[in-house]
C-alpha cells in the first residue's frame, strides 16, 4: 500500500472510531433525557437507564469473536465497511419514537460498532511496525476522547437547542461517509486470500484463550479501562452529582476528564513505542494508579469533599493513559494472522465487565459500593498483571 494511502486509511478508521466512542460515551449527560423518556413510556426509570446503558456494552462484547474471525479471514476493506453502514442504518433507529426502538437501536449499535477497533488493529498490524503500534492505539484513544468531550458538555447544549434527533440523523450521515471511504481506502482482502479460511483463524483464537498471558492483559486492562469508561459513560453523573454539582457542572466535569485522556493517552503510546519500549512496566502501574483513585473518589464521596475532585480525576487520568499498551501486548505475542480475534479476547474481558458495572451501577448499587469494587478489580488486575502476563516488545 502506498504510503499516503496507508496514513489516510489509518485517519479514516480514527474518525470512525470516534464515531464509536461518541456513542458509548454520551450516556454519561443523557439521564434527564433517559428520566423524561420513562415518564412519557410510563416504564421504570432505573431499569430503563441500565438497560440503556449497558446494552451498547453486552452487544459490543458477545458480539467479539464473530466480528474478529470475520475481520481477520475476510479484511477490512468488506467487514469493516460493510459493518459502518449498517452501524449508520441502526443509528436511525434511534430516533423512532418508542423507548423499544431505543434500547434495539442502542444494542444493534454496539454490535456493529464492534468492528471498529478491531480493523484499526489488524491495519496497524499490517501496515506499521512494532514500534508503531502503542502510538497508533494512543491516537485511537485520543480521538475517542476528543469525541467523549464533545459528547458531553457540547452535547448537553446541543441536544438543548436542536433536540435528540437532529443528533441521530447528524451521526447517521457521518458514519455513512466513513463506511464508503474505509471501502475505498483499505486494501486488506484477509487471511482467506492466504488459504487461511474461517477454520484456521478460530484455532489460533482457541490457542489465544488458552494462553496465561492473553487472559491477565486483559484483566488488567479491564481493571483500568472497564472501570473508567463505566464512570465515564454511566454512574460518574450520579456520584458527581451526590457531591451537589449541577447537571452542568457534571457535564464540565466529564468533558474535563475526556480531555485530559486525550492529551495523555498518545503520549504513553510514544514512550512505550520510542523510548521505554516495554509494554507491560505502563500497565501494571496502571492498576496501581487505578485501585488509587476509586479509593480517592470514594474518600470524596463520604467526606462530601468536592474539592479534591481535581486530585481524583489526575490520578484517574494518568491510570487510564498507562493501559494505553494494553492492545499491543495482546496482539504482538501471536501471528499477524490473528491480530483482530487477539484483539477480539482482549475486548471481550473489557466490555463484558464494563456492561455488568453499568448494568448495576448506579441503578441498584450505591456510587460508594462501586468505587470499592472498582478498586478491587485494580488489585486483582496488579496481580495478574504482574505475574502472568509478559513482556512482548522485545518479541
Amino acid at each position: 500500500m502506498r504510503v499516503n494511502k496507508k496514513y489516510a486509511l489509518i485517519t479514516v478508521l480514527l474518525i470512525a472510531y470516534s464515531l464509536a466512542y461518541f456513542h458509548r460515551t454520551m450516556t454519561g449527560v443523557l439521564k434527564e433525557q433517559l428520566d423524561v423518556f420513562a415518564s412519557y413510556y410510563n416504564v421504570d426509570k432505573n431499569a430503563l437507564i441500565s438497560v440503556f446503558f449497558a446494552a451498547y456494552f453486552y452487544a459490543y462484547a458477545f458480539t467479539q469473536p464473530f466480528t474478529g474471525l470475520l475481520l481477520d479471514t475476510y479484511g477490512t476493506r468488506r467487514i469493516c465497511s460493510y459493518f459502518l453502514f449498517a452501524l449508520s442504518l441502526c443509528t436511525l433507529i434511534m430516533a423512532l419514537p418508542s423507548y423499544i426502538a431505543l434500547i434495539v437501536g442502542r444494542t444493534l449499535i454496539g454490535l456493529f460498532a464492534s468492528v471498529i477497533f478491531l480493523a484499526a488493529q489488524r491495519s496497524a498490524s499490517l501496515l506499521f511496525g512494532k514500534e508503531g503500534q502503542a502510538t497508533i492505539t494512543g491516537l485511537l484513544l485520543m480521538i475517542g476522547n476528543v469525541s467523549a468531550a464533545i459528547g458531553a458538555y457540547p452535547l448537553l447544549l446541543f441536544i438543548d437547542k436542536y433536540g435528540f434527533n437532529e443528533l441521530i440523523y447528524l451521526l447517521t450521515m457521518v458514519t455513512v461517509i466513513v463506511s464508503i471511504l474505509v471501502y475505498f481506502l483499505s486494501e486488506d482482502p484477509g487471511g482467506k486470500s492466504k488459504g487461511l479460511g474461517i477454520k484456521g483463524v478460530y484455532h489460533g483464537l482457541g490457542e489465544i484463550v488458552r494462553d496465561k498471558h492473553a487472559w491477565a492483559v486483559a484483566l488488567a486492562a479491564a481493571s483500568i479501562y472497564s472501570t473508567i469508561l463505566a464512570f465515564q459513560s454511566g454512574w460518574g453523573q450520579v456520584y458527581l452529582e451526590s457531591l451537589g454539582l449541577s447537571k452542568y457542572s457534571v457535564g464540565l466535569y466529564i468533558t474535563y476528564l475526556a480531555i485530559l485522556f486525550a492529551v495523555l493517552s498518545p503520549i504513553t503510546g510514544y514512550l512505550s513505542d520510542r523510548v521505554v519500549k516495554r509494554r507491560k512496566p505502563f500497565v501494571v502501574t496502571g492498576t496501581i494508579l487505578v485501585s488509587l483513585s476509586w479509593l480517592i473518589a470514594y474518600y470524596a464521596g463520604v467526606t462530601n469533599n468536592v474539592k479534591i475532585m481535581p486530585v481524583f480525576l489526575g490520578v484517574l487520568s494518568l491510570a487510564y493513559s498507562m493501559h494505553i499498551p494494553a492492545p499491543s501486548m495482546a496482539k504482538e505475542l501471536y501471528s499477524v494472522d490473528y491480530a483482530a480475534v487477539s484483539i477480539s479476547f482482549y475486548n471481550i474481558i473489557l466490555f463484558s465487565t464494563l456492561a455488568v458495572l453499568l448494568t448495576i451501577s448506579p441503578s441498584y448499587i450505591s456510587p460508594l459500593v462501586t468505587c470499592t469494587i472498582s478498586s478491587i478489580l485494580g488489585v486483582i488486575g496488579f496481580l495478574m498483571s504482574l505475574i502472568y502476563s509478559k513482556e512482548t516488545y522485545e518479541r
